[in-house]
């Protein structure tokens, strides 16, 4: 057969490469973990309800307040959770340490003007619109991201003390 009697082949379009890549990773999500997730947030809804109806009717006239919003909230972060899932484990890794010492800095800011104390505990930052922050929860994420990340840079040597005390360049 000659060049010009083959038939020709399509050339994918980026349409079609970013459906396939879709594909791609909808079939790497964990879809237990994805149910239960959903389950939990269902029933921590249903459970807010259920403590909190009355006191919403009578401090704001609606039984549902704190239901919509925690509802809100429920699902801005599971959006966000699954578009993090989208994003490659090793980026995460390669800036482990920048955000470690980012969680820190937070933690130290809990000691600034910003720092609001509740109930005779200094652990929060003030945001905008009267929201407020712990950086501790950041500082968990940061940990959960750095310990595997030094534990794959110390390798091998990870059995010997010498090995776990070294110094080692983290960033």
């Amino acid at each position: 057969m000659t060049d010009s009697k083959r038939p020709k082949k399509k050339k994918k379009s980026d349409k079609d490469k970013s459906s396939s890549r879709a594909r791609v990773w909808l079939r790497y999500l964990d879809y237990n973990f994805i149910a239960v997730i959903l389950f939990l947030i269902c029933f921590g809804l249903v459970m807010l309800y259920s403590t909190s109806y009355y006191s919403a009717q009578i401090k704001f006239g609606d039984d549902l307040h704190y239901f919509i919003r925690q509802a809100f909230f429920s699902v801005l972060s599971f959006i966000i959770m699954l578009l993090v899932a989208r994003i490659d484990y090793h980026h995460y890794a390669k800036h482990s340490f920048a955000f470690l010492i980012f969680s820190w800095m937070l933690m130290l800011m809990v000691r600034t003007p910003l720092g609001v104390e509740v109930y005779g505990a200094r652990r929060w930052l003030r945001l905008p619109l009267g929201q407020q922050f712990q950086p501790s929860e950041v500082a968990k994420i940061a940990i959960i991201l750095f310990i595997p990340y030094l534990i794959c840079k110390i390798g091998d040597n990870i059995q010997t003390r010498k090995g776990v005390f070294h110094e080692h360049d983290y960033y």
